[in-house]
């Protein structure tokens, strides 16, 4: 049954149906907003050369927290395909590859979150590509 939309003066402006059209209530995703009491929103950005592979320490998560990898971009020139990995401590978190030309890892409001726990060092590890540099981008929330 379709619920009212009013204006403070009690004018109905229009109607919402709260199911759709098999009867079934619907997801509905929207932006959560700033940070809640208690989290951190953490975005770490750079370049590395790919001419090895030398992890990049983002962070070590605080006592008591987890931290939460919602976002991952990593691009660069190179048509060779190269590893990307993001570890928490000596366990792979994520793990795609990159194709630079063409294939960039492009992972924007993650649903299933890759998370490392309390204490552990969050670190991304590119492979190499001869002669080029990578850009990435991690963002992220810490609670």
């Amino acid at each position: 049954m379709p619920t009212s939309i009013t204006t403070p003066g009690g004018d109905v402006v229009g109607r919402v149906s709260l199911f759709d059209a098999t009867g079934a209530a619907p997801t509905v995703r929207v932006n959560a907003g700033g940070p809640t009491l208690g989290q951190s929103l953490k975005t770490y950005v750079g370049t590395q050369s790919l001419a090895a592979a030398t992890p990049i320490t983002l962070e070590t998560v605080t006592a008591g927290k987890t931290f939460y990898v919602t976002d991952i971009y990593v691009g660069a020139n190179s048509a060779t395909p190269f590893a990307v990995t993001i570890n928490a401590g000596a366990t792979a978190i994520f793990q795609g590859f990159c194709k630079g030309d063409t294939g960039p890892v492009a992972l924007m409001g993650i649903e299933t979150q890759p998370a490392a726990g309390t204490g552990a060092v969050v670190q991304l590890v590119l492979g190499t590509a001869a002669a080029t540099t990578a850009a990435y981008m991690i963002a992220g929330y810490e609670q």
